[in-house]
């Protein structure tokens, strides 16, 4: 079929859905596949009207952003959903909701199933989690579940949940959340229809250095009542999110409280950018000092570290800072050899029977794995010793 050939050439498909009824009906499969409500100049208001008008629309979306919209009910949101039966991502960027009530009743959910639901700093600079838990509510099943802030300094100060309305009727598989207090966390996984079903958890920034014990305790509870389940954890502490060359760490509140998990089996080391090896190789060593000491040891059945390197955290070869003028491999080799030789020797003696892997992100683009193609090269060449010993893999995922 003409139409299927061309599902990806939109203008194509622009044309071919004027030729006749029956090729517009097939075109607006593919055409409708995705709708964007941007901005205030298309408000979300005039979206239940179009997915009425056309009802074929409707059943053909199958993702479904909308950015800078709001202040949105819970059942609007409901009312639109219930009306895209193959819905599969949703995104939300910057949208509002009205602000919590103490009274309110959780929705019942009314979507069997999504793949991907991202949160992208809606609400939280009004600090209403509450809202959110209510939309995530409208789904059955969500196997990846995207909560972003980006606003440290919310998380100085974060307004306590209210009691909510119990637990709640949606599975959960897999759940990343950046700069979110781990009170909103804690609610999410604990009152989830069935913890255990959790596979994954990614969270990055959501601890407080500063402020008590920093959520040390509170982190420790949250991996206690998920581990005999959990099949992989990964973490970018806090003072790594926030961390910058010559910068000197404390131990971090993540590494107390996963030092604490016995019964952790994975761990994945979230990398944050780091434009330059010498970046690398200082986030290392605190990672090193992070776990080095038998008070703080790694968790007995943690056997392999992953770093998980960001495709877009790296810069272009040969990985210099930007804005700094390139030093000549003799210069370069003069500033950070010695560290890299610090580093194996550390790892040697304090991680002994222990592996360690650095590896890409799941949605690497080809651009992106010809810069980490390059990075494996040059860590491989850094630390040949803890490869040739058998200690460390550098993105095994590459062929090559």
């Amino acid at each position: 079929m003409v139409i299927d050939f061309l599902h990806d050439d939109l203008l194509s498909l622009d044309n071919c859905s004027l030729v006749c009824k029956a090729w517009l009906s097939s075109s607006q499969l593919h055409l409708f596949h995705s709708i964007s409500v941007p901005n205030y100049q298309r408000p979300f208001a005039r979206l239940p009207p179009f997915l009425a008008a056309v009802p074929s629309s409707a059943y053909a979306t199958r993702n479904l952003s909308m950015r800078h919209q709001g202040p949105l009910t819970i059942y609007e949101l409901q009312a639109v959903l219930s009306s895209l039966p193959r819905l599969r991502v949703l995104e939300l960027t910057r949208c509002t909701f009205p602000q919590y009530r103490a009274d309110r009743i959780r929705p019942t959910p009314c979507i069997p199933h999504i793949s991907v639901l991202t949160l992208s700093r809606c609400n939280h600079n009004e600090a209403d989690m509450d809202s959110l838990l209510d939309l995530i509510s409208l789904f059955s099943v969500i196997d990846y579940l995207k909560v972003q802030n980006e606003n440290i300094k919310f998380m100085t100060k974060p307004r306590e949940s209210g009691p909510g309305p119990g637990p709640s009727s949606t599975s959960l598989r897999t759940i990343s959340a950046a700069v979110v207090p781990l009170s909103f966390i804690s609610r999410l996984v604990l009152h989830s229809k069935a913890p255990a079903e959790i596979r994954r958890i990614e969270l990055i920034s959501c601890t407080t250095p500063h402020i008590g014990d920093g959520g040390a305790a509170q982190l420790r509870t949250l991996l206690d009542a998920m581990t005999p389940t959990l099949a992989s954890f990964g973490i970018m502490p806090t003072l790594y999110y926030a961390f910058s060359q010559g910068d000197v760490l404390p131990c971090t509140v993540e590494a107390r409280a996963i030092s604490r998990c016995t019964q952790l089996r994975s761990l994945d080391i979230l990398l944050p950018e780091f434009h330059g090896m010498q970046l690398l190789s200082e986030l290392m060593q605190y990672f090193q000092r992070d776990f080095r000491s038998p008070s703080r040891a790694l968790p007995p059945g943690v056997r392999t570290v992953r770093f998980v390197v960001s495709a877009a955290a790296i810069g272009a070869p040969p990985f210099l800072l930007p804005g700094y003028p390139a030093q000549t491999h003799e210069e370069e080799e003069g500033l950070i050899a010695p560290c890299w030789r610090s580093i194996e020797r550390c790892f040697e003696v304090d991680f002994a029977g222990r592996t360690f892997d650095f590896v890409m992100e799941d949605d690497a683009s080809p651009a992106h794995r010809e810069n980490l193609a390059a990075l494996r090269d040059d860590l491989e060449r850094r630390l040949a010793e803890m490869v040739g010993r058998g200690q460390l893999r550098v993105f095994p995922e590459l062929s090559g």
